[in-house]
């Protein structure tokens, strides 16, 4: 069962961070290579916001679908599969999980182009996914 309270709380932090990293949309790969707190901020601003988005999605999944995923790509996957996350949101979300694999794991050779690239063309998608899991759209199947 979902904890309502909780869920709302981790929403409303990812939504803020969300809104922290948006203010570094159009920063380029040479701006990000000159500035180490800045590309740290947002190296882990991602991470923060595309693993927030999966781990409500996993809630989800499981609370509303009895769908339990192994990965974090498959759960973007089941997210849009389920109707949680729609349109761009849905589309973007699995190369975002990948990607949240190469900021924890490869973090050492992030490449500064793909990163200012996703900062610059996906924002958007991240603001979409938690909006439709904000607004709650999805249909659950019945007795769920």
């Amino acid at each position: 069962m979902v904890d309502e309270a909780r869920f709302l709380f981790r929403l409303g932090r990812l939504e803020a961070d969300l809104a922290e990293l948006s203010k570094r949309r159009g920063m380029s790969a040479r701006e990000l290579s000159s500035n180490l707190a800045t590309r740290w901020s947002v190296e882990r601003g991602l991470h923060v916001v595309i693993e927030g988005l999966l781990d409500l999605g996993e809630h989800i999944l499981s609370s509303d679908f009895c769908i339990q995923t192994t990965t974090y790509r498959e759960t973007a996957v089941r997210m849009a599969e389920k109707g949680i996350v729609r349109d761009a949101a849905a589309t973007a979300l699995p190369r975002l999980a990948s990607f949240r694999n190469v900021l924890v794991h490869e973090y050492v050779r992030i490449d500064l182009e793909i990163l200012a690239r996703l900062l610059e063309e996906d924002i958007d998608a991240l603001l979409l996914a938690a909006r439709d899991i904000r607004n709650r759209e999805w249909t659950k199947p019945a007795g769920a």
